[in-house]
């Protein structure tokens, strides 16, 4: 079995049944809209050695012996000018098990007789598309019909935020063909006869995480005003069996789960919650209290009136009392980002900057809404890296969960999570 993975740009991973390689992996924050390359390969290639193309490091090197892959390079030019312009360009033929592969890099012009003769029939052309720094997708047909190719991938193109803003879209590509297939995956398997047609992949912005990876980013929760002893000593097995990132009770149960868990799972709290409507003083309280009941961490929900207000100052005075009241335990600041326009969301950013709080959460789950990707984004770009980022409320999927975390959410807030990842019915927050 052969398996095409497209992890962005012109960059590819193939495996070769348990062989792996990686061609043209671009350096970190390098290509608008991609995540950065995090992988590792037998054979590790690159057409060239510009940035987008030329991240070798980013590759780990697999020291195995490997047999059965031919490579085999074919120079062509970046340019329609002998490489003038820009450079000199490989075409790399990858053959396996009597299939031929070819990624053309950057190439920048259509093939003389002599590389198509060099290159010969492939099966699987990976084609740049883009135009501006490679060919545009008139001459990319006319090279995947110079190699007679059956199955045709389009690669360094523009897809909505993704890729180069000069580079073109798919469109003008994909009117030059018939067979044209749009697949929901960022995968192309070849497993027995190949049928001829044009590929267009999916591009996947989540990396693919373990259970265990999402368990360990994940605060089990359990909020509900009737939840019973019994509710409790089944969430704090759940973490120990799950190994989450800690649970999420009300403060009144933080001793009993304490005494369940011991140092096993942190056990973290809520105050002033759900409306965030009580004075400072009293949330100080709460979170003394709750510190001194073995809480490990405190999730405190802000004051949303003062914040509608305008009165951030009021805000980043109380987050600072009770950081202090928590000490060097983990204090959480939930915002309620249903309730909030973007502008007020970005100034909460800043104080729970200032304020020296360690998580910005997005909400309560008991208002009118839950986390959303904008809001995640958001915080990641307001926040700076200078505190940590927590989605709480809503998060139904896999997906959701993947693409949180993705997007910058270094905890999950849900009682959910080993359900989803069990495939079994969820309910609540």
């Amino acid at each position: 079995m052969i398996k095409i993975k497209w992890l962005g740009h012109a960059c590819y991973k193939i495996w070769f049944d348990d062989i792996q390689c990686v061609i043209d992996p671009f350096e970190d924050d390098y290509v608008p809209g991609y995540r950065n390359i995090d992988t590792s390969a037998d054979i590790i290639l690159a057409s060239h050695q510009h940035s987008d193309h030329y991240g070798m490091d980013k590759v780990r090197q697999l020291l195995r012996m490997v047999h059965g892959v031919e490579v085999k390079k074919v120079e062509t030019c970046h340019d329609e000018n002998g490489g003038s312009l820009r450079g000199k360009n490989t075409v790399h033929i990858l053959g396996y098990d009597g299939i031929k592969i070819a990624h053309f890099g950057d190439i920048g012009h259509v093939l003389t007789e002599e590389q198509v003769k060099e290159i010969g029939n492939v099966d699987v052309a990976l084609i740049p598309i883009g135009g501006t720094y490679t060919v545009r997708a008139d001459e990319a047909k006319i090279i995947c019909q110079q190699v007679n190719a059956k199955v045709i991938i389009p690669m360094h193109y523009r897809c909505g935020s993704l890729g180069y803003e000069v580079l073109e879209t798919t469109e003008n590509f994909e009117a030059l063909f018939d067979n044209v297939k749009h697949y929901d995956s960022d995968e192309y398997i070849i497993d027995g006869e190949i049928m001829s047609e044009t590929a267009i992949l999916t591009y996947k912005d989540c990396p693919d995480l373990t259970d265990n990876e999402i368990l360990s980013r994940v605060d089990h929760t359990l909020l509900k005003a009737d939840a019973k002893k019994e509710d409790i000593l089944r969430i704090c097995n759940e973490a120990l069996e799950n190994n989450t990132a800690s649970i999420c009770i009300n403060p009144s149960y933080i001793e009993y789960a304490v005494s369940v868990l011991g140092d096993k799972i942190p056990v973290c709290t809520v105050i002033g919650f759900p409306l965030g409507a009580m004075t400072t003083a009293a949330k100080v309280f709460e979170a003394k209290d709750a510190i001194e009941k073995g809480a490990k961490e405190v999730d405190m929900v802000i004051n949303i009136a003062k914040a509608k207000d305008g009165d951030f100052a009021y805000i980043e005075d109380e987050i600072r009392q009770i950081k202090a009241a928590v000490g060097d335990h983990i204090l959480k600041v939930i915002i309620e980002t249903c309730l909030l326009t973007d502008d007020e969301k970005i100034a909460l950013c800043r104080c729970v900057v200032n304020a020296g709080a360690d998580f910005i959460k997005t909400s309560t789950g008991f208002s009118t809404g839950g986390a959303t990707f904008h809001d995640v984004e958001l915080f990641a770009k307001y926040t700076e890296g200078k505190c940590k980022i927590k989605a709480a409320g809503g998060i139904r999927t896999r997906q959701d969960m993947e693409k949180f975390i993705y997007l910058g959410a270094d905890r999950l807030g849900t009682s959910s999570a080993i359900k989803i990842l069990k495939n079994e019915k969820t309910s609540g927050y």
